[in-house]
């Protein structure tokens, strides 16, 4: 081997030794870079992220997962209920139209007559749909009058009428046209008239119940179940409506205010009217009829009432009346609450038209007599001592010694 070879020999092998060096030096550099990106890592993972971070969400998700379980099984059960709730609707459905439509119709009008069979049935009529209705009127079509002159089938009646339609109610009109009175009339069935005058709601059914009402009209308005849908319509319908009623009452003002229950209808005609021609119609005609009124024990009432409502203006006549005719009303035993009411509204109100009737009272000696002599007197002669002026007193005085001394 010649001196060259040898020389390159270890010059190779010397760079050998430093290439490893060098590679042994940048192992131990990336590895400790390594384990410095990893050291600063995990610093900041424990600086800005929670230790638990994964722990928890997969805590969420659990959660999210149990939340959707339970509103499933909460929609299930809700679904459930409403079909187990409509189930029992149509089973009570079922079992109300087999009550109403399977039982023979004798026991079905007995059970409507007594009280509890009465409740049961409005209850079942209530849950029943509108196409049942139609064949429940049919069915009751042939009993249907007994069932509104019962004392406690004419509340099946009234909740029955409420579910009719059109139609249905004009076939009601064509069952009882020819009974109408006699349902009228009777205690119960009354209610059932007035449960259907409540109901209709069209011009031609109006038109029928005026024809149906026309027919006796003096009987409906002087009975004494009847007159209280002559005054359901009174309260009910505008005047416009019940124009046949006006003309009826002004043309039988003598009859109707004569009794007790025709005299409570006129009272509540007073009071809902409120058209000017028709009361000075009406005044005009009790002042035609005043006298037969006086000497009646309803038609005083009236007289006293129409004052009241109407005021002296209008029934100015009426103190006149008393205070020239007052000899021969304090004979009448029904006139005596009357000139007493009178003598009150004057003293309060037209002192001096009270006080020419107290002058005239006194200038009496006939008269005044009367008054000392009997006890049936005593509240209107209170009265008028009790507003006498001086002037007056010494008349009255004077009058009571010559009295004295007879």
């Amino acid at each position: 081997m010649d001196q060259t070879s040898i020389s390159f020999e270890k010059i190779l092998e010397k760079k050998e030794n430093e290439s490893s060096k060098f590679l042994k030096m940048f192992e131990n550099s990336n590895k400790e870079t390594e384990d410095e990106e990893e050291e600063n890592s995990n610093d900041c993972l424990e600086t800005f992220l929670p230790k638990d971070l994964f722990k928890e969400n997969n805590n969420y998700e659990e959660e999210e997962k149990n939340e959707k379980e339970i509103l499933y099984n909460r929609k299930q059960l809700n679904n459930e209920f409403l079909n187990n709730e409509e189930e029992k609707k149509n089973n009570v459905q079922f079992q109300a139209a087999i009550n109403l439509f399977k039982i023979d119709i004798q026991v079905l009008i007995k059970q409507m007559k007594t009280y509890r069979g009465s409740m049961y049935l409005q209850y079942l009529l209530s849950l029943i749909d509108d196409s049942d209705i139609q064949k429940l009127l049919i069915r009751l079509s042939p009993n249907l009058i007994e069932v509104m002159c019962s004392h406690y089938g004419n509340y099946f009646i009234q909740k029955f009428f409420q579910r009719l339609n059109y139609q249905q109610r004009l076939f009601i009109f064509n069952i009882i046209q020819n009974n109408f009175l006699d349902i009228c009339i009777d205690k119960s069935g009354t209610y059932s008239i007035q449960a259907l005058i409540d109901c209709i709601n069209t011009p031609f059914e109006e038109k029928l119940l005026e024809n149906l009402l026309n027919k006796n009209l003096l009987l409906l308005f002087c009975n004494e179940n009847s007159h209280h849908i002559i005054q359901k319509i009174i309260i009910d319908y505008p005047e416009y409506k019940r124009e046949f009623l006006n003309n009826f009452i002004l043309g039988n003002l003598n009859k109707i205010c004569s009794n007790l229950y025709g005299s409570l209808c006129i009272i509540k005609f007073i009071i809902m009217n409120s058209n000017l021609y028709i009361r000075f119609k009406l005044i005009k005609s009790i002042q035609a009829i005043f006298f037969n009124l006086v000497l009646n024990r309803y038609g005083c009432s009236l007289i006293f009432f129409l004052l009241e409502k109407y005021g002296i203006e209008y029934c100015y006549f009426i103190i006149k009346f008393i205070q020239h005719n007052f000899e021969f009303l304090i004979n009448q035993p029904h006139s005596l609450i009357l000139i007493e009411k009178v003598l009150n509204y004057t003293s309060k109100f037209v002192y001096n038209e009270f006080n020419e009737i107290i002058w005239m009272i006194l200038k009496n000696d006939n008269l005044l007599y009367i008054l000392i002599q009997k006890e049936m007197y005593k509240r209107i002669l209170s009265l008028i001592i009790k507003s006498l002026n001086e002037e007056q007193k010494v008349i009255l005085k004077k009058k009571m010694k010559n009295f004295l001394q007879r």
